[in-house]
């Protein structure tokens, strides 16, 4: 909290003594508007057509209450999010949808929550790596009632190679030619050229 009273000095008419007088005192109310937004994902690498679980922690480290909060995670377009994958603490919110967002009325001074949330890998990125980070709108009341302020929170960036199979397939014949009763042995060879290795 800032206090501030200001003093002004004057002489009146042919007065030489001084005057002094004071203004009123304005305070105003200092709110550290910090929200934390900590961003992870269950795997480092992840095959394609494979899910991927991200677990947001989203932390009020405010002294005050902040509220109309509303968590958004707009993913790339290698994956698409799985519906109603949503879970907050562990309670399964049905219908929520991470990529549009999700609306907390309240989060409480001091007060940390996780919310999971699952994708399905559908493409591999060009560079190999599924990137993205969350983000955070909210608003905050002073104590001493000075208004309300907005305040944005975005996370740390996530990044999930993308490992894929790449094959070639070659058939190959033992004979161009072959007479009546002939054998014909068929050879096919399959190589992966991919970063994802069959074990």
């Amino acid at each position: 909290m800032i206090t501030n009273q200001a003093q002004v000095t004057f002489t009146f008419g042919q007065e030489h003594d001084p005057h002094t007088t004071e203004t009123n005192k304005v305070i105003t109310n200092v709110v550290n508007s910090k929200i934390c937004v900590q961003k992870k994902a269950d795997k480092a690498c992840v095959g394609l057509c494979n899910q991927l679980k991200y677990f947001l922690c989203v932390a009020n480290t405010c002294p005050v209450d902040v509220i109309n909060v509303v968590i958004k995670d707009p993913l790339s377009d290698d994956v698409c999010f799985v519906k109603d994958s949503v879970c907050i603490d562990g309670e399964h919110v049905r219908g929520a949808d991470i990529t549009k967002g999700i609306t907390i009325k309240q989060i409480k001074a001091n007060e940390f929550f996780t919310i999971t949330f699952m994708v399905f890998v559908k493409k591999k990125p060009l560079s190999g790596f599924i990137e993205n980070a969350a983000y955070l709108t909210f608003e905050c009341h002073s104590a001493c009632t000075c208004g309300c302020s907005k305040g944005q929170a975005v996370s740390n960036v996530v990044q999930v190679a993308v490992k894929s199979c790449d094959l070639t397939l070659i058939n190959q014949v033992d004979k161009l030619i072959a007479n009546k009763g002939d054998y014909i042995t068929y050879t096919g060879r399959v190589t992966n050229t991919g970063s994802f290795k069959d074990e």
